[in-house]
């Protein structure tokens, strides 16, 4: 998922409420007119089932996890006990690619990084 949202948080929350009384993607797409495609919808969609809106907001700058969290995320894909789709919507992380990464450096033998957040430089 890219940072930002292309359909308004709000036009999303109606959008969830006609999809959980039955309506479909395709129609809930063609009827707001939303710039985005079934499988985009749905994964919002279980995005916000798991999270509430939060899961949805746009991240200001990019999330930090700790190594034993992707750890257990990685071995949870790898012990087949879920697909990549279902374990970053499961886990709230924002993007397909960022577990993919974590799989491969796993696959690999490589160790999982943890980045530290730089510290504020401040000018007087």
């Amino acid at each position: 998922m890219s940072r930002k949202l292309k359909v308004d948080l709000a036009i999303l929350e109606d959008v969830f409420k006609k999809r959980a009384a039955g309506y479909s993607y395709k129609w809930l797409i063609e009827t707001y007119q939303l710039p985005i495609v079934e499988t985009t919808l749905h994964r919002y969609y279980e995005r916000y089932r798991l999270h509430g809106l939060e899961g949805l907001q746009t991240r200001k700058s990019n999330q930090r996890y700790s190594k034993g969290f992707k750890e257990k995320v990685v071995q949870e894909y790898v012990n087949g006990h879920g697909s990549l789709q279902s374990l970053t919507i499961a886990y709230n992380i924002p993007s397909l690619q960022i577990l993919k990464n974590w799989v491969m450096r796993h696959t690999l033998g490589k160790e999982m990084k943890v980045y530290l957040p730089k510290p504020e430089v401040c000018i007087p």
